[in-house]
């Protein structure tokens, strides 16, 4: 069951509609259990919301010494901030040596294929596709607020690119004229063919690798 509401995500009159799914408290308990076993989720959109939690979660699991992490993400997108946000987390956590590999179950477009690319190792399950596009705005105001505004949202897509060119086997002008004013939509061997994976896996295989422990929680 979803909901729309009007939520405080920072600070003063910084007020964001997003959308609040409600959970038993059966699968907020599996959640708790999943993310002990170093497993955490992003099932739906990405906002602050998701990412507060999301970043909590990482930091928790890598403080208890936990390895490695798996970030499952199954997402159609949203806030690009929250997309940094989560990429960047990961970056640093994989820096100070704590193996973050992220995995791609069923959708990863959009917001998602950015914090795909941070994961010491990239994942993607048999059946999931990535999307890649341009990123969208409502631009409102005076015309010389609207062209500041096109100038940062510009230099806001070509950070997205060249996150994506980074592993990639695409430079970052094959990638930018690939997405330029449609979706690009990239099945799991394609993903792989150019970079932006480093494995297409069965899902059976992520129990393999955390051994045992996933599915005695999901079975409990």
């Amino acid at each position: 069951m979803q909901e729309r509401n009007l939520i405080k995500v920072g600070f003063e009159d910084d007020w964001e509609e997003v959308t609040l799914v409600k959970v038993s408290d059966f699968e907020e308990k599996k959640t708790a259990d999943l993310t002990e076993e170093g497993v955490i989720w992003l099932f739906g959109e990405m906002n602050k919301v998701s990412a507060r939690r999301i970043i909590t979660s990482l930091l928790w699991t890598s403080v208890r010494g936990i390895k490695p992490i798996y970030l499952i993400l199954s997402t159609p997108g949203g806030d690009v901030d929250a997309a940094f946000a989560i990429y960047d987390t990961i970056k640093g956590l994989n820096l100070c040596g704590h193996e973050v590999y992220t995995v791609a179950l069923g959708e990863c477009f959009s917001a998602g294929t950015i914090v795909l690319q941070a994961g010491l190792k990239r994942l993607i399950t048999t059946n999931t596709y990535l999307m890649i596009h341009e990123i969208s705005s409502w631009n409102l105001g005076k015309v010389s607020e609207q062209l500041e505004t096109a100038q940062y949202l510009k230099e806001y897509q070509d950070r997205v690119f060249k996150i994506l060119a980074e592993r990639s086997k695409l430079g970052f002008r094959a990638i930018k004229r690939r997405c330029l004013r449609r979706n690009w939509w990239l099945p799991p061997e394609d993903a792989l063919k150019y970079g932006f994976v480093d494995e297409v896996v069965k899902f059976e295989y992520l129990t393999a690798l955390k051994g045992a422990k996933i599915k005695d929680v999901i079975e409990k």
